[in-house]
Formats: structure tokens, C-alpha cells, sequence
């Protein structure tokens, strides 16, 4: 009598053939590009991150090149420290992009041009001056967290350098540090960023109760992005990309 080991139907000498391996890229491109956007598209800003108090490199964002990519292929890769905050540092989003080639050919523009990114002044200059351009003006959404009362000007020269940039988050210093500088700024900024359609103003430093001071800056603030968005409509209805057409309306108080 036969032994049960010799069964055709034992799974341990006859173990039954693996699947074959899932053919991601046999999808239709459009299937692809549903999957692709739901894995690299992200809830939260994705926060770009730097190291630097490293002085043993150039102080840049983390760049990954792998698998074998030029330069002009590059994506970014946040830094990995850990956050107190509830942020994205978008280490799990580029995943799929790495694994090969044509899956990051597919896939770049959509990380770009879906995610909003999270900029400090330290985390934004080294990014412009490294990342490719094609990179660059793909990003539609940025949120900047801007100085205390420095360098914005320069700020704003460089927010006009993203080609399709189409919304814009500003966060100001606390109420109590307002200056008339900022909107000042604001205004004139914005008018340079082609493609902007909508701007938003926000302050830190919330404490849970506004003075009537800070109040009337808050005031201020979301007269100035009324203003603004008013324009960046107007621009867009009109087709027209005229600097002059913005109204700066100078506050003598």
C-alpha cells in the first residue's frame, strides 16, 4: 500500500506551484495611474526636513538617486528624525517610485503635483538651489513658514521661481510682531507667482485668547488675503498676467 508521503496531494513532498509574481505594469496605464496617486498622495504636509548642524557635507536636503538615476532625476527624501507634531515626513510615499525606473517616470509628477510642502527658510533655499527645475515646477501647494522679520523679500523671489505653483500657505510670527512690511510683501509677492490662485495668511503663537490688539492684526491679515485673492481671481478671469493691475493699498495708521 502506498504511503501517504507519496500522495501527489502531500504539501510537504509535493508542494503545490507558487503564483506567479502580480504584473504591476501589465495594468492598463490608467489603472497604474489610480494606484500610483492613491500610494504617493498625502493628507498632511509633507515636511522637508535638513541636517544642519552637520558640517561634514554640504548642507542640503537628503537626496536618494537610487535605483540609478541622473541627476535630473532626482526625488526628494526628507530627513528621518522624528517629529513632535502630527506631520508627513513622506518616507513611505516615494517608496513605490524606487523600486524602478518606469515606476518613477510614472509616478514623479503626481508626488510633486499632489503633495503640499512644508517649507522653513532653512529647509527652502538649499531645496531650490538642488532640485532639478523640471521637479520644481511641478509642486502646485506649498505651505511657508516664514522668518522673524528677515529675508522675506528674498522669500517671495523665490516662491516666484515654482512655475506652477497654485496654492500658498503663509504662516506669520505672532500677532504681537506684525509689521506693516509683511503685508507689504504679501501684496507685492504674490503678484509675481504666474500661476498663483489661492493665498492664505496665518499666524503662530496661539495662545488660546487674542488681545485686541492681535485681533485687530488678525483682522488686517485676512483683509490683506481678501485683497489678494480678489486680484488672483480677477488675473485669472481675465487671462492677463499684468503687474500693474494689483491695487496696493497703503494703510497710514
Amino acid at each position: 500500500m502506498p504511503s501517504v508521503l507519496d500522495s501527489p496531494k502531500c504539501p510537504i513532498h509535493h508542494p503545490p506551484t507558487p503564483p506567479p509574481p502580480f504584473q504591476f505594469f501589465a495594468l492598463p496605464p490608467e489603472i497604474r495611474n489610480q494606484i500610483i496617486t492613491h500610494v504617493v498622495t498625502e493628507v498632511f504636509p509633507i515636511t522637508i526636513k535638513w541636517k544642519g548642524f552637520n558640517r561634514h557635507v554640504k548642507a542640503q536636503p537628503k537626496i536618494y538617486t537610487a535605483p540609478a538615476m541622473t541627476a535630473s532625476e532626482q526625488l526628494i527624501h526628507p530627513d528621518e528624525e522624528p517629529s513632535d507634531t502630527e506631520v508627513s515626513l513622506g518616507h513611505s510615499r516615494i517608496a513605490l517610485l524606487m523600486t524602478c525606473k518606469q515606476a518613477y517616470r510614472e509616478g514623479w509628477k503626481i508626488y510633486y503635483g499632489n503633495n503640499t510642502f512644508d517649507f522653513s527658510f532653512h529647509t527652502f533655499r538649499p531645496f531650490c538651489d538642488e532640485i532639478p527645475a523640471r521637479c520644481r515646477n511641478q509642486i502646485r501647494s506649498i505651505l511657508f513658514r516664514m522668518p522673524f522679520r528677515y529675508r522675506h523679500e528674498t522669500i517671495w523671489q523665490m516662491l516666484a521661481r515654482f512655475g506652477r505653483l497654485e496654492n500658498l500657505e503663509i504662516q506669520l510670527h505672532a500677532p504681537s510682531t506684525a509689521q506693516h512690511s509683511e503685508w507689504e510683501n504679501c501684496r507685492s509677492g504674490a503678484k509675481e507667482i504666474k500661476r498663483l490662485q489661492i493665498l492664505t495668511l496665518m499666524r503662530k503663537g496661539y495662545s488660546g485668547e487674542w488681545t485686541a490688539q492681535e485681533l485687530s492684526v488678525l483682522e488686517k491679515d485676512q483683509e490683506i488675503q481678501d485683497e489678494i485673492n480678489a486680484y488672483l481671481r480677477d488675473r485669472e478671469r481675465l487671462g492677463s498676467w499684468d503687474k500693474k493691475s494689483l491695487v496696493v493699498k497703503v494703510d497710514s495708521s
